[in-house]
């Protein structure tokens, strides 16, 4: 009989949340109106049938959908790019003066050395790459430098956004 009031002493204390629980980032209470199923519901099953939570219950990490959770016991990290204040990323920075100093068949280390930066890669088509740049002296404008297979810029433009 004491093993009874035992067994449903430790389920009720399961089961009604007095047990120590990770209270970091507690759960939405009312997950919003998305169709997944899975965005507020750490017990959810992802679609790639592991759990969203970390768990590993039915399709677990050999399923590809879990979310890995910290060794610490922390919270699952979100993925990049998916939140709402996720700020733009900032494009390499020259100044007018050394727009002006690109000129002619230059190789692509040498504009990485007038510009002190290689820029970002915004484009690859045909073996050309296009890099583009911010200008520092005014930051609504954008160069874009366009270089050809052998690494010899085939054209350059300034244009505003």
């Amino acid at each position: 009989m004491r093993y009874v009031w035992l067994v449903t002493l430790v389920l009720a204390l399961a089961l009604t949340g007095c047990a120590k629980k990770n209270t970091a980032n507690p759960a939405p209470a009312h997950a919003p109106n998305d169709n997944s199923g899975t965005a507020g519901n750490p017990n959810a099953v992802a679609p790639g049938g592991g759990t969203a939570g970390g768990g590993t219950a039915g399709g677990g990490a050999a399923g590809g959908g879990a979310a890995q959770q910290p060794a610490g016991g922390g919270t699952a990290q979100q993925p990049a790019g998916g939140g709402a204040a996720a700020k733009p990323e900032q494009l390499p920075q020259m100044t007018r003066a050394q727009y002006d100093k690109i000129v002619g068949a230059i190789k692509f280390d040498e504009v990485t050395k007038i510009a002190g930066s290689s820029g970002k890669l915004i484009g690859q088509t045909g073996g050309k790459k296009t890099y583009e740049y911010q200008l520092k002296d005014d930051p609504k404008y954008y160069v874009d430098i366009v270089f050809d297979q052998n690494g010899i810029m085939s054209e350059k433009s300034l244009f505003a956004k």
